[in-house]
């Protein structure tokens, strides 16, 4: 499997970029966390590329990037559509096609839709253990049950 290594702050920026704040548009931290989530994971399945090279831990609001939330945790659960936190220029054609895959999947439901969506999914309930939903964990998800898991629901699809 190939690694990227994309900055997760440039691919935020991008997500970001896509927002309108003049037209109402609204994301927030937990939901940039989810739609990073989703790049990693639709990156592996369909490029066999790992995005960034952090690990996501399957923390209690869904899979959390920890550089992420520190860079991002003084904004809380305010709308970013205006905000700058990276340089989404960085990103290659290549890698936006996935980008914007997500994006087009994800990025119309809210980020409360999301948390549930990937409570539901078994990388985030596999990596959790039988902890409490609501409780403290910094477990990784394994890339290998996030390909099992979006594979299967690819292959689905089809």
């Amino acid at each position: 499997m190939k690694q990227l290594h994309i900055k997760p702050l440039s691919v935020a920026q991008y997500f970001i970029d896509k927002c309108d704040a003049t037209a109402g548009d609204s994301i927030t931290h937990l939901k940039i966390q989810k739609l990073l989530y989703y790049v990693q994971a639709w990156g592996l399945v369909l490029m066999n590329k790992s995005f960034f090279e952090e690990k996501f831990q399957a923390w209690a609001h869904g899979p959390v990037l920890p550089s992420v939330y520190h860079n991002l945790k003084k904004y809380r659960f305010n709308n970013l559509a205006s905000v700058s936190i990276g340089d989404s220029s960085e990103i290659q054609s290549s890698e936006k096609e996935i980008i914007d895959k997500v994006w087009d999947t994800y990025g119309e439901l809210s980020a409360k839709h999301l948390e549930q969506l990937t409570h539901s999914e078994a990388p985030w309930i596999e990596a959790r253990g039988g902890i409490p939903s609501d409780a403290l964990c910094t477990n990784p998800l394994d890339d290998d049950k996030i390909i099992t898991c979006y594979k299967a629901q690819y292959e689905a699809a089809e």
